[in-house]
């Protein structure tokens, strides 16, 4: 996030914030307790459409 936003990609702000943010926002993608939801979902499409709604907000 730090160098995000020192090449001016993402908005000025708290980049342990926005990493935290992220991270706890993909949860469900990425944390193991939830593996049993993967084969049932659509979580490639889930995955790209939350990285880019997250992009755009960080921009």
């Amino acid at each position: 996030m730090e160098e995000g936003m020192q090449a001016k990609e993402f908005r000025y702000g708290d980049a342990g914030l926005k990493a935290w943010v992220l991270f706890q926002t993909t949860t469900s993608i990425h944390h193991p307790a939830h593996s049993l939801e993967w084969p049932h979902t659509a979580i490639d499409e889930m995955f790209n459409e939350l990285i880019d709604i997250s992009i755009i907000g960080f921009k």
